[in-house]
């Protein structure tokens, strides 16, 4: 890995480029960059060299005189950084690899303490708080395998698992609801999955419809800290549909925004409770849910 001042007619071009699409000020941030890689694709054979170039701007303009990082990583792995000072043309860093995987540029403005700025006029994901902008690149992208490996057991332990789900009796809790819609009827619905776990979402269809003469719409909540969104089973009823709109969690709808906010990540704690134990991971019983569902 090492650093290259790159000054050509394309970084003029590519400079002059940024400073008329102003994105740093499009997206209201202070900081922003272009990055791109010599494959568009970002794939690349075992032994190929990524050539990566960078051009930092600031308030929609190529940043010059600033100090700035580049922190490169091998999968998860950091692996390097490289300082380097902007003069509002693009930089160029290379890598090579002999080996199938994946590798990472991240791009840092540092302070006058030498530290990376953060927060919101700088990094584009707020869990990347001091990355301005970043690529990735592939190396064998069809070679690469997980270290992982299945248990022994992992077919009877997921075999066992969903024919308990089929054999729990199907006992769904509905609770009738306003759907502010003309002719369509909606409940919140509780259903027992297995062992305590709960599948949870809104039921909807047209109120004249005959039994067994709709087609049937299943919609499966993103993993967010919320509701679903009713709206995914009004819609569709309204064209005519037997529309089931779930949660992921299994909490009862129609609470307060705060109750999921504070109650899901409490109960979840991003995947990590329960994690080493198999019986009792509660993403595991997301997938219950979605067998149930």
């Amino acid at each position: 890995m090492h650093f290259v001042k790159h000054i050509s007619p394309l970084a003029a071009a590519l400079s002059a480029a940024v400073a008329v699409a102003a994105p740093g000020q499009a997206h209201g941030r202070t900081y922003d960059g272009s990055v791109e890689l010599d494959h568009a694709d970002g794939f690349y054979k075992s032994g190929e060299t990524v050539h990566c170039k960078v051009l930092l701007t600031k308030d929609g303009q190529p940043l010059k005189g600033a100090r700035a990082r580049l922190v490169l990583k091998w999968e998860l792995e950091v692996i390097g950084t490289e300082e380097f000072e902007t003069t509002g043309d693009p930089v160029e860093f290379t890598y090579s690899s002999d080996k199938p995987g994946w590798v990472y540029f991240g791009f840092e403005v540092l302070g006058k303490d030498g530290k990376p700025l953060s927060g919101p006029g700088v990094c584009k994901l707020s869990k990347k708080p001091t990355i301005v902008t970043e690529i990735g690149a592939l190396f064998d992208a069809d070679k690469i395998a997980t270290v992982v490996r299945d248990p022994s057991d992992f077919d009877e332990f997921w075999a066992k698992r969903i024919a308990e789900v089929h054999a729990a009796p199907l006992r769904p809790e509905l609770t009738e609801l306003d759907s502010k819609a003309e002719g369509v009827k909606l409940f919140a619905v509780r259903i027992p999955v297995v062992r305590g776990i709960m599948a949870s979402g809104y039921l909807a269809y047209p109120a004249a419809a005959k039994p067994k003469s709709l087609p049937a719409q299943i919609s499966f909540q993103s993993m967010t800290h919320g509701d679903v969104g009713v709206k995914e089973a009004v819609t569709p009823a309204k064209k005519g549909a037997l529309a089931f709109a779930v949660t992921w969690h299994g909490f009862p709808v129609g609470l307060e925004d705060q109750f999921y906010k504070t109650e899901i990540p409490k109960c979840f704690d991003g995947g990590a409770r329960n994690i080493g134990d198999r019986d009792n991971w509660e993403y595991a019983d997301v997938f219950l849910r979605v067998i149930r569902e």
